[in-house]
């Protein structure tokens, strides 16, 4: 996956996504779980986004490392909105934008690997895919298309 980043996090083992996996029991996309080997999370050096449907433009202000022992991890968020319903259980927030809406990728079976922007001010009651804008198809897609901030 060919990405330029700003910054990155400490490097983390296979092993480490595995247990993140069974704990939870997700199934990360193979290019997210590549991404994750090779930095970690971090912030792209082009961050801009557009929905497929043209209603969301932002920027992508970091995405999570794995699991933090402070600060913002994927671990810590899913159990913060996955985890405990305001998010579908298949859904995982891995990043964020400047007003903290969530980058999410899906590990469900129909969408796997689809990738979603969340508005945290646009939710009801409920985990809904009512206010999830696709991104993209894939996370490979999502980092391809990101754009560098105007």
């Amino acid at each position: 996956m060919q990405i330029e980043m700003e910054i990155s996090f400490p490097v983390i083992l296979v092993e480490k996504i595995e247990y993140v996996e069974r704990r939870y029991e997700v199934n990360f996309p193979e290019d997210y779980r590549e991404f994750l080997l090779q930095f970690n999370g971090g912030k792209p050096s082009k961050r801009r986004f557009t929905s497929k449907d043209g209603k969301i433009i932002s920027s992508l202000m970091l995405l999570f490392p794995l699991m933090e022992k402070e600060g913002k991890s994927v671990v810590e968020h899913y159990l913060m909105f996955t985890k405990s319903g305001r998010l579908p259980e298949n859904i995982v927030p891995i990043g964020e934008d400047p007003l903290r809406n969530l980058i999410c990728i899906s590990v469900g079976s129909s969408d796997n690997g689809s990738v979603y922007y969340w508005n945290l001010n646009e939710n009801e009651i409920g985990p809904s895919y009512k206010y999830l804008y696709l991104l993209s198809e894939s996370f490979s897609e999502f980092i391809k298309g990101l754009l560098p901030s105007k």
